[in-house]
């Protein structure tokens, strides 16, 4: 049986807070490396050092999953900067709500 471990790269969408955090430490526990999106950098650098420091690759990638030029350069740089993208965990989100 493949594991997620057996997962090269995985992109975590909504990585900066709430339950994308979580998805991102439970996947560093596993040893997959991490290309991690959100909007706000602040944030998503500190879970970045903290999956670096669980031991496993992570880069933080700027990206609002709103805009398609967005989403297109958050897989180029996750290949780029760790190699071909294995799963996506699109755990960003957008809620309208309509009166």
């Amino acid at each position: 049986m493949t594991s997620v471990a057996d997962r090269g790269v995985v992109v975590v969408t909504g990585a900066s807070r709430g339950i994308g955090v979580y998805i991102a430490r439970a996947l560093a526990h596993n040893g997959v490396n991490l290309a991690l999106a959100a909007r706000s950098m602040d944030e998503l650098e500190r879970v970045r050092s903290e999956m670096e420091r669980l031991g496993v690759k992570a880069v933080a990638i700027r990206c609002d999953v709103s805009k398609a030029d967005d989403r297109a350069m958050l897989l180029t740089e996750a290949e780029r900067q760790l190699g071909p993208v294995d799963i996506l965990v699109n755990n960003a989100g957008i809620e309208r709500v309509a009166a």
